[in-house]
């Protein structure tokens, strides 16, 4: 959701209001991977399947992620809002990747 939610708060940024409902989270992905360039390609190809996971527990099943994957999924999301609050601060300034 960190995730999702900073996605949406480049959009608002830049002038879009990203589409709420069904899609509207793949429009984030998609709008972030030309916004963000090829650089981040690995970090939104992760945000892109933890955010079909999110769909699975929130929607489907409890219980269908570990403990490992969850401390990773944190730290993904912790860097990621960071990146992306850098970006926001410093708009001209081109974003740097996550390893």
């Amino acid at each position: 959701n960190a995730m999702l939610l900073s996605g949406r708060a480049v959009m608002f940024s830049e002038g879009y209001r990203p589409a709420t409902g069904e899609g509207g989270h793949v429009a984030v992905v998609e709008f972030l991977r030309i916004r963000l360039g090829s650089s981040f390609s690995p970090i939104l190809d992760l945000m892109d399947r933890m955010r079909r996971q999110r769909h699975r527990i929130t929607y489907d099943a409890v219980g269908t992620v570990s403990a490992t994957q969850i401390a990773e999924a944190l730290k993904t999301a912790e860097d990621f809002v960071a990146k992306i609050e850098t970006l926001l601060a410093h708009p001209h300034k081109p974003p740097t990747p996550t390893p």
